[in-house]
């Protein structure tokens, strides 16, 4: 498994979920945003409602925000969500 830098978040509600997505959809481009797991086990897409809904669900605390296109390069709204 290849490191990478990522961002600790924590989405509460479904409410949060949707804000959440439309502002990664808002800033389009290329990137492949991804959240995981702590131990990088499990992924989902970031912009995926169902996939989000697992990961609040399932990773519970232990949300990691990733751009699998350029690490380490996160949206600026990330930190709204940073734990």
């Amino acid at each position: 498994m290849k490191e990478h830098i990522r961002a600790h978040i924590r989405l509460n509600t479904m409410k949060d979920i949707e804000v959440f997505i439309d502002q990664l959809n808002r800033i389009g481009g290329t990137d492949k945003f991804m959240v995981e797991d702590f131990e990088s086990k499990q992924r989902v897409s970031a912009r995926s409602v169902v996939g989000m809904l697992y990961a609040m669900t399932d990773f519970n605390d232990n949300m990691y925000f990733v751009n699998d296109s350029n690490d380490g390069t996160f949206p600026g709204f990330i930190d709204a969500y940073r734990i």
